[in-house]
């Protein structure tokens, strides 16, 4: 891979414990070594265990430089990485559900939460938020855009973007804002031509990932109008027969990339 533009290093930490039973060796002794480094006191403390849940902090009995602890985090981190690649280029990695994604073209689907959060930042330009009224959607008629992404950030934690490949099949790939690199962003990432690599965590219809959908995941009335629409309850037995043939599956990215 000759640039990394998105890696979720707890997921990817999370499928080297399974490989392991544990954490291992190399990254355990990787953690230690590089944690004593950089203590202020040269010495290992309780707070070494903060380490091995892969987080930075400082207590009493184990202070970290301020200025030190994203060079040390940056370490830790492409520790996981190198080990993370080494599992994908063995055939065991489909043991951990791993699944390539190539030649597929990113795109933000149209009035998701994906979609507002690309935007919310430039809506900052504009004095008012009524200049987005009257845009003929009840949902974002109703909503005070300039706080959307504050309110974002505490709502969602992954977003969701199509993957369409030469064929035209779909699929959902959803991605976590702390992974990004090089402080990219979600819309950036329809301009590249990317090799994606993730797990797939279930399925949805691409009607679904409107924004107005996701509003009303907790209105019973809203679901059994879903259900009835689609013909398909996921909560009735013997439902695999009812399943549409439309549903899409959803991978959740762990490692995205230019490899050629």
């Amino acid at each position: 891979m000759k640039k990394i533009i998105y890696f979720d290093e707890s997921s990817a930490l999370d499928i080297l414990d399974i490989k392991s039973n544990g954490r291992t060796e190399q990254i355990m002794e990787t953690m230690v070594e590089k944690a004593s480094k950089f203590s202020l006191d040269g010495k290992i403390g309780t707070g070494i265990l903060d380490f091995f849940n892969f987080g930075i902090s400082a207590n009493s009995s184990g202070q970290y430089d301020g200025g030190k602890s994203n060079i040390l985090k940056t370490n830790l981190t492409n520790t996981i990485l190198t080990n993370f690649i080494d599992l994908l280029k063995k055939e065991e990695s489909s043991e951990y559900g791993l699944e390539e994604l190539k030649d597929s073209k990113l795109s933000i689907p149209p009035d998701s939460a994906a979609f507002i959060k690309s935007i919310a930042p430039f809506i900052k330009f504009f004095k008012s938020s009524e200049e987005f009224k009257n845009t003929s959607d009840p949902i974002l008629d109703n909503i005070d855009l300039h706080s959307v992404d504050d309110v974002l950030l505490n709502a969602k934690g992954y977003y969701e973007l199509l993957a369409i490949n030469q064929k035209g099949d779909k699929k959902v790939v959803r991605f976590n804002l702390e992974g990004f690199r090089n402080n990219y962003k979600l819309n950036d990432l329809e301009k590249m031509n990317l090799t994606l690599y993730g797990v797939k965590v279930g399925t949805c219809l691409e009607e679904n990932l409107s924004f107005e959908k996701e509003l009303s995941f907790g209105n019973q009335q809203s679901k059994k109008k879903q259900s009835q629409n689609f013909g398909y309850n996921p909560h009735e037995k013997n439902n695999k027969q009812n399943k549409p043939e439309n549903e899409l599956d959803i991978i959740d990215i762990v490692l995205a990339g230019i490899t050629v």
